[in-house]
């Protein structure tokens, strides 16, 4: 026996579908009011957090100002570190930079070594005695552990010589 569907059966069919494709649109319109609830939430979060962070670095700035102006006026002899529950402030005892000609130097700058000549200020200048260690090596050998003087033949009491190899693995 065929089953026919009635224009009964049918109208009834176009209802079932008409009232899903009701549901679904309700439900989509509130999940889209939703996530835009959340997201205007979120960017609420977001502006309170810039805001806090932006006080934040504000009030740091001013309290490094502050210890600034505090060690400025009251210079510590040597490091100092304060703690907070924030973390740690330090202030570190200046340093003088020099220039010379326009150029920062130090104690190795050869220009300042030759001023202090030129001056005759030789108690600014350090002497340091090396070894010329590449020089001795080309002028000794070894026979065993025993190291002598190519030149003379003669053994130099107290230094030894051990060949030594290594792996360099990576």
């Amino acid at each position: 026996m065929e089953n026919l569907m009635t224009v009964a059966d049918v109208e009834e069919i176009l209802q079932l579908i008409h009232d899903i494709d009701t549901e679904i649109a309700v439900e989509t319109s509130k999940r889209d009011q939703s996530i835009a609830f959340h997201r205007m939430k979120i960017e609420h979060a977001k502006d309170i957090c810039d805001t806090a962070t932006a006080d934040a670095r504000l009030k740091r700035a001013e309290l490094v100002f502050s210890l600034e102006k505090y060690f400025n006026a009251n210079p510590p002899t040597k490091t100092k570190t304060l703690k907070f529950s924030g973390g740690s402030f330090g202030y570190l005892k200046s340093s003088t930079k020099f220039f010379f000609n326009g150029k920062e130097v130090d104690s190795s700058n050869e220009q300042m070594i030759d001023f202090a000549k030129s001056q005759n200020r030789y108690e600014f200048v350090k002497t340091k005695e090396i070894l010329d260690w590449a020089k001795l090596k080309s002028s000794i050998d070894f026979d065993g552990d025993k190291v002598f003087f190519t030149d003379t033949g003669e053994f130099i009491d107290g230094l030894r010589a051990q060949k030594s190899f290594s792996v360099k693995t990576t």
